[in-house]
């Protein structure tokens, strides 16, 4: 029998993995022969369970931790590969790489230019910037970023690229729709909004809450993490007043798919200047998680976005006067815009070919 190989994973969170992007790239490692340890710091839960390939140890994302652990680069030789997102996850797992005489391979998740920050500071910034530079590979959401990743780690020109997006590769099974409207108390001709993730003007909540008054439908609001008293009071009111279905608890990321099915539309507004949110494309994950659903998507106007119309799956707004009217042109055409959004996901975003991709990437490493 082949010996497995054992790949470190050091993730930002806990709460990371079973993400569609982590999710990915866990699958792709096992396809490759690779078990997997993520490493990730203590107190942050996670949610999803672990595969049998997978196992979990706590990091400590200190200089202190990291020093020590160089003074062992023993230890770290039982590891064939490291792999880490930024840019705590890279600066730790690319020193222990070098340490260990390892490759390393940077899962970037996250775009630090442009006024964007990260966790790490002084020291460990600098750690995070040489680690890109010493990736064999870069694995990053959407394409449309690589110029943004050269930018902030100045690579060169060679530097290899491969996309794999926030979107699963595998078909939705689980809950049906009409299942999770009828536990969440939906009535059958009833529509639904689903607006995913932190309620922030940057993430366009005014745009929402400025056209209830004229909305006959409901929200369904998955903030990810419990809001702040204020907000979830008021979301709660509204949720007493039938204008919104709250969803405080933090779940899987699996779960709270069974919940979002339940929706008709999808909300996904990025109304921050900064670059990385200008380029999201495929990196947005409750873009990727709507349309593996079926769910057409509502989208804040960008470059990247620009494939929701070319494959007739969404609609783009400029400000929040022209949610009402994008809500009534998907409304009157809902089966298709549902059908070409499952369509969008396999010839636009095709997962299931960039994990092959991916798989074959990690085999050729050795």
């Amino acid at each position: 029998m082949t010996r497995r190989k054992r790949a470190a994973y050091f993730q930002l969170r806990a709460d990371y993995f079973g993400r569609p992007f982590d999710d990915g790239i866990v699958k792709a490692l096992d396809a490759a022969g690779y078990d997997v340890d993520v490493h990730a710091p203590a107190g942050s839960v996670c949610f999803d369970p672990l595969p049998p390939y997978v196992r979990r140890f706590e990091v400590e994302f200190r200089r202190a931790w990291l020093t020590r652990e160089l003074r062992h680069p023993a230890k770290w030789r039982r590891y064939d590969l490291f792999l880490g997102n930024p840019d705590l996850g890279t600066a730790f797992a690319a020193a222990l790489a070098r340490a260990a005489f390892r490759p390393f391979v940077n899962a970037c998740d996250e775009l630090y230019v442009g006024g964007y920050e990260g966790l790490a500071r002084g020291y460990c910034k600098g750690v995070a910037r040489w680690a890109a530079r010493q990736a064999r590979l870069t694995i990053i959401t959407d394409l449309a970023r690589v110029a943004l990743q050269r930018q902030y780690a100045d690579l060169p020109r060679g530097h290899p690229f491969f996309a794999y997006p926030s979107c699963y590769a595998d078909r939705y099974s689980s809950r049906s729709r009409a299942e999770a409207r009828s536990m969440l108390g939906v009535d059958p001709g009833e529509l639904v909004l689903s607006a995913t993730g932190s309620l922030t003007e940057s993430n366009g909540a005014h745009w929402l809450f400025g056209m209830l008054d004229s909305f006959d439908g409901r929200l369904l609001i998955q903030p990810g993490n419990r809001p702040d008293a204020v907000l979830e009071t008021l979301l709660l009111r509204l949720q007493s007043e039938r204008q919104a279905i709250y969803r405080g608890e933090r779940t899987g990321w699996r779960d709270a798919a069974e919940i979002t099915v339940a929706a008709d539309i999808a909300a996904v507004f990025y109304l921050s200047p900064k670059w990385q949110f200008q380029h999201m494309g495929v990196s947005s994950q409750k873009l990727g998680m709507s349309l593996w659903l079926g769910i057409p998507v509502i989208a804040s106007r960008q470059p990247s976005f620009e494939f929701l119309r070319d494959f007739g799956c969404g609609e783009l707004i400029d400000d929040g006067h022209e949610l009402p009217s994008a809500i009534e042109r998907i409304r009157a055409d809902l089966p298709r815009y549902s059908a070409a959004a499952l369509r969008a996901v396999d010839e636009y975003i095709q997962p299931r070919q960039k994990l092959a991709a991916l798989t074959e990437a990690f085999t050729s490493l050795g």
